[in-house]
């Protein structure tokens, strides 16, 4: 993918500002860049019946590892691909359409405390609901414990998304980058780092074209064999 994103504001500025406006532009770049799949882990050859699983419009990896299936809810059109964890007996799991789960890719519910009459600390602990939305691509090796990641929210290989974090719709989470627990990341916004601070915004040209971007990667991904994708 290849977007000018701009820091807030969007323009191009004359005298002592302007190095460090683009300096921001070019660092939203990158990271958008980071959450594009590299050639190497854009793995859609043909996909055999002995390797997946295909459910109901989906396509799950028989290396996979799905705890407690029955509290995992996919809405369709998506793909688990191999070693990726998804955590469903500790709460329950929604994964929305035209979502991808990169390989070896955590999704784990937030772990929360609660006051406990019965604990010897006081305090009792439990996992809540966490809510994927549609058109979301999850890298490799990602491990996320947010309680919500929005539609079209990529997170790039290697980044940490914390406990009970709330990513709204479109945001960009880099490659290798920390969003701390709780966080509260705001639609569209493109994080790095670690902790993750904000680099710049996603344009309305990439919000409009995301969702279709990310059909056609499913249906690429299916062509060959298995459910079409509906």
């Amino acid at each position: 993918i290849s977007l000018m994103v701009l820091p807030e504001g969007g323009d191009m500025l004359d005298g002592p500002q302007s190095a460090a406006t683009l300096d921001a532009a070019v660092a939203a770049q990158l990271a958008i860049q980071s959450v594009c799949w590299p050639v190497e882990d854009d793995d859609y050859a043909p996909m055999r019946s002995a390797d997946w699983i295909f459910a109901r419009s989906n396509v799950i990896s028989r290396a996979a590892r799905v705890s407690g299936a029955q509290r995992v809810s996919v809405a369709g059109n998506s793909i688990v691909r191999a070693e990726a964890a998804i955590r469903g007996d500790l709460a329950r799991v929604s994964i929305g359409r035209y979502s991808e789960i990169g390989a070896g890719a955590v999704l784990k519910p937030p772990e929360r405390l609660g006051p406990s009459s019965t604990d010897a600390d006081g305090l009792r602990r439990f996992y809540v609901p966490m809510t994927i939305g549609s058109h979301v691509r999850i890298a490799r090796d990602a491990v996320v414990e947010a309680a919500w990641l929005g539609v079209g929210v990529r997170v790039g290989a290697r980044a940490v998304v914390g406990k009970a974090a709330i990513v709204k719709d479109y945001c960009v989470i880099a490659a290798d980058a920390v969003v701390p627990d709780e966080a509260v990341l705001a639609p569209c916004s493109i994080v790095a780092g670690s902790p993750a601070r904000v680099v710049g915004s996603v344009s309305p040209g990439a919000i409009a074209a995301w969702p279709r971007e990310a059909e056609l990667l499913v249906r690429r991904a299916m062509s060959a064999t298995g459910p079409k994708a509906a």
